[in-house]
């Protein structure tokens, strides 16, 4: 076998594995060298072996391809037809995996029952309204997605958190922030009630981006540790994280320090002059991040207060 032979055997493998990734991936690339040692059986052509590596290799890959089918068949939710990104279970149903917002959506259309009770959408069995959230099903689906196995399945909503989670691993702080955010409240409106994975994840992004210098992270880092969410509590350093994001212009940070030093909160001592010098702070026009309305409204009855 010549060495221009070899190199094309493994050129035609490795086309063909290419797009299998993660656990699963064929480690079939490598530099072939004129000192490898490669057996070919006797009455053996090249064309022979090159056909049978690749019909052996073709065979695996259809396994993988196969086994991907499977899996994003069982995590597709039966209402939209789609790849499941914020998973749940209606109680007493517990091996059917839906999307949250599409099983709202069909409660509110199919309605309750005077008896409490609502058809199940795929067995039409009568089961109580209470949607579960699946958190082990959540994880498992970002790890498979993440791993590259179920690329050709997936939506839109699941590549722009691949892109998310790429840049966050590439270092960008932003990303690491609404990835944390992604984990705690996918749909964005408070619905969502994380696990105590999640909750480790979320903190874990943040840290990160407060390390970077991200105000937003320091806040959101901070109040972790204030209330032990995704970490074991310290409210020496959480305060600090604060205070470092309420200095780097994050009014929301100002305005809890406000709130804990008046009231004594979060292992804080009661100091009204503080909290009057921080409600301020978070009501003028030095911070980067701004309050929104309603926080801009307790702000200012607290400055009337002190």
């Amino acid at each position: 076998m010549s060495l221009r032979e070899l190199k094309s055997l493994y050129e035609d493998i490795e086309g063909l594995c290419r797009p299998i990734r993660g656990p699963h991936r064929y480690e079939l690339r490598r530099t072939v060298s004129k000192d490898d040692d490669v057996a070919i059986p006797d009455g053996v052509s090249i064309s022979q072996k090159r056909k049978s590596d690749l019909e052996r290799d073709s065979e695996s890959f259809k396994r993988v391809k196969d086994a991907a089918a499977s899996i994003a068949k069982t995590y597709t939710c039966p209402l939209t037809g789609s790849l499941l990104i914020n998973p749940v279970m209606l109680e007493g149903e517990f091996n059917i995996l839906y999307e949250r917002k599409a099983l709202i959506e069909y409660i509110n259309q199919e309605g309750i029952a005077p008896d409490g009770y609502v058809n199940s959408p795929t067995t039409k069995k009568p089961l109580i309204p209470t949607i579960v959230p699946a958190h082990q099903a959540r994880m498992a689906i970002l790890h498979l997605v993440a791993s590259g196995i179920l690329d050709r399945y997936l939506t839109t909503a699941w590549k722009d958190v691949m892109t998310m989670k790429k840049n966050a691993d590439g270092g960008d702080a932003r990303s690491m922030v609404d990835f944390g955010y992604w984990f705690c409240d996918p749909e964005n409106n408070d619905s969502h009630s994380p696990s105590a994975e999640e909750e480790q994840q979320a903190f874990i992004l943040w840290k990160r981006a407060a390390e970077l210098g991200n105000a937003e992270g320091m806040a959101e880092a901070g109040e972790c540790l204030i209330e032990g969410y995704g970490v074991k509590q310290d409210n020496a350093l959480g305060i600090k994280l604060i205070e470092n994001a309420a200095r780097n212009g994050f009014a929301n940070s100002c305005l809890s320090l406000a709130l804990d030093y008046d009231m004594g909160l979060s292992g804080l001592r009661k100091d009204q002059a503080t909290a009057k010098y921080w409600a301020q702070k978070a009501l003028d026009d030095s911070c980067s991040w701004p309050l929104d309305e309603g926080e801009r409204e307790i702000a200012q009855r607290l400055l009337q207060e002190l």
